[in-house]
């Protein structure tokens, strides 16, 4: 299904559009999210691992949204133009039900997935938060972007959900724009393109796919998207090591440890390049022995720290503040979020990032990462290099932190 909008109508828009920080987009009408997603790869996996969420933050849900896409790598700009397509399909209600149809009929959420990939969407949804699939919650939020009936906690919660769902999405499907250039899939294109405009009208072209042309995408979505991009840019992210939100942690999970849970002394050959860097810049390194890093509160420090996970962690790694693991979980109940202890958490609620602190030994949750052997990754004192973890999450000698 395509989106019904007029040529006189969107001749409309185009002059009636302005940013502001509105949930939905002046000069948008409601029947602006008739819409059709044509195209996913679906998997059985429910975990959009790679991208898996520490959180969102701001005060609305333009400046949450930001914040995500920035913190798993997009740029500014490739941020805007990802936004002002969100903005004209859902007003950045991850609710939001297409206008005039009947319920489980057109669109649905952030991206207004539609038919089929409504299906898939909706049944991967949480199921504390599957009493908001419902028409009740469908309609045009205020001008955070938000439904004034539904907690903040529990939109937040939406939102990380979508955008993970639309992050693997875009790792998953072909590139089907042309003129934007090659790539193996959409998201991996978007992240080469260099302009606020590029990036609108390739999202649009290869994601949402609508019955505009690139010249009413450029004018309507595209002035949409400058304004985000002149509203936020400098706010958030960091284009070499932007992870709050898990998508480079799991890659450098990949690059630092050992998938196995196989026992070695000797570092990946990337972990071994980091520690010499860490080294340089005299970071703690933990231990000398077998050329320092083999570790487990160096492996922790050194993974948050490069990953830009949490660049503050254990005093930012720099010697002469940072510590072992006695200091470290000094630190984390400072700085972090203490969730409890393994007998009393729920595992399920781990995130990837989460850091657990026994006394003598600290490791970090990783989650589902495909050919990774453990949900867990950890190094041990001269004992063993990094690699997937045996330890048990749930020991009541553990206590779990997270990054607020």
């Amino acid at each position: 299904m395509y989106k019904k909008l007029s040529t006189a109508l969107c001749f409309a828009i185009s002059f009636a559009i302005t940013m502001q920080s509105v949930s939905l987009a002046t000069g948008y009408p409601d029947s602006y999210v008739t819409n059709d997603i044509l195209w996913y790869k679906g998997n059985d996996s429910t975990t959009c691992s790679g991208s898996s969420s520490n959180g969102v933050s701001g005060s609305d849900n333009q400046e949450k949204i930001w914040g995500y896409l920035r913190n798993v790598g997009l740029s500014a700009e490739q941020t805007a133009g990802v936004m002002a397509n969100i903005q004209a399909e859902s007003g950045f209600s991850p609710t939001r039900h297409e206008v005039g149809q009947g319920w489980e009929s057109g669109g649905w959420g952030l991206a207004q997935w539609t038919f089929g990939r409504r299906t898939l969407i909706a049944n991967k949804i949480p199921s504390d938060l599957k009493k908001y699939y419902s028409q009740e919650y469908g309609g045009a939020p205020n001008e955070k972007g938000m439904i004034d009936s539904i907690p903040v906690e529990d939109n937040d919660k939406l939102l990380i959900f979508e955008l993970e769902y639309l992050v693997q999405e875009g790792t998953e499907r072909p590139v089907t724009a042309s003129g934007f250039g090659t790539a193996s899939n959409s998201w991996e294109l978007l992240k080469t393109l260099k302009t606020v405009e590029e990036a609108t009208v390739f999202w649009h072209d290869d994601f949402e796919k609508s019955a505009m042309t690139k010249e009413e995408v450029k004018n309507i979505r595209g002035a949409a998207a400058q304004n985000i991009y002149e509203r936020f840019n400098g706010v958030g992210g960091n284009d070499k090591n932007c992870s709050s939100s898990g998508g480079d942690f799991i890659d450098y999970v990949k690059r630092y440890a050992w998938p196995e849970k196989t026992v070695r002394t000797d570092k990946k050959p990337e972990y071994a390049k980091a520690i010499e860097k860490a080294k340089s810049e005299n970071r703690y390194i933990g231990d000398s022995c077998l050329g320092g890093g083999v570790d487990c509160g160096a492996f922790v420090t050194t993974i948050l720290n490069d990953s830009g996970f949490d660049k503050n962690y254990n005093y930012g790694g720099e010697n002469g503040k940072a510590g072992p693991t006695s200091v470290q979980r000094a630190w984390a109940e400072a700085n972090w979020q203490t969730l409890g202890n393994g007998s009393s958490i729920n595992v399920a609620d781990l995130k990837p990032g989460d850091v657990a602190h026994s006394p003598g030994h600290t490791f970090v949750y990783v989650g589902d990462i495909e050919g990774f052997d453990s949900k867990i990754a950890s190094a041990s004192q001269c004992e063993y290099a990094p690699k997937a973890g045996g330890e048990s999450l749930t020991s009541p000698s553990v206590t779990w932190y997270r990054k607020k």
